[in-house]
């Protein structure tokens, strides 16, 4: 069997990925994030509807799948993100905006004769030695509040620890690699 409406929209689950990859600030970030979530979900619900006149042979087959997204905390957190940014007002992101920390090289201090900032950043700059932290602007995954169940963030995957469970690129890759396989055996089996 070839599923052809859950293939389009697993390929739309990796194209928001890769748009997340790359988005230019977090406002796009989110959105492709969010859309990743829907993309996702509508994977399962296509692939249901078309195994629809196979019900009788696949809602047992598919049993174990439907237990798997109730029981791993991955799968929980994907699926209920979505409802939760589709269904409520509950925030499935947390934003920080990033920031810029300027020290002298000797911690004794310094000298600063002149120094000019442009977008963000510095321009140009006399005077002793500076080291400059730089934290990137960011997205994370957080715990969010659904049906008055609370999600957390997963911090593992079929046993194996995230490296870090608040990012939303690696949990959307996981995903993917979690729906792929499933859609695989669908059309293995029927």
């Amino acid at each position: 069997m070839k599923l052809n409406q859950s293939r389009i929209e697993l390929k739309k689950s990796k194209t928001s990925l890769e748009s997340m990859k790359k988005a230019k600030d977090l406002d796009e970030y989110e959105t492709h994030w969010r859309n990743f979530l829907n993309d996702l979900e509508k994977v399962w619900i296509k692939s249901e509807r078309e195994c629809q006149d196979l019900k009788n042979k696949f809602q047992p087959w598919q049993g174990k799948f439907k237990r798997e997204r109730r029981t791993f905390s991955l799968l929980k957190y994907l699926k209920n993100a979505r409802d939760a940014d589709v269904h409520s007002i509950h925030e499935i992101v947390e934003k920080s905006p990033g920031s810029t920390a300027i020290n002298f090289a000797n911690k004794k201090g310094g000298h600063i004769k002149e120094i000019k900032f442009e977008n963000g950043a510095i321009t140009k700059y006399e005077g002793d030695p500076i080291v400059a932290k730089i934290k990137a602007p960011k997205i994370e995954a957080c715990t969010f509040t659904n049906n008055g169940q609370t999600f957390v963030p997963p911090q593992n995957y079929r046993g194996v620890g995230l490296k870090n469970p608040r990012n939303p690129i690696e949990l959307a890759q996981k995903g993917i690699e979690y729906y792929e396989n499933y859609l695989e055996q669908i059309e293995a089996n029927f």
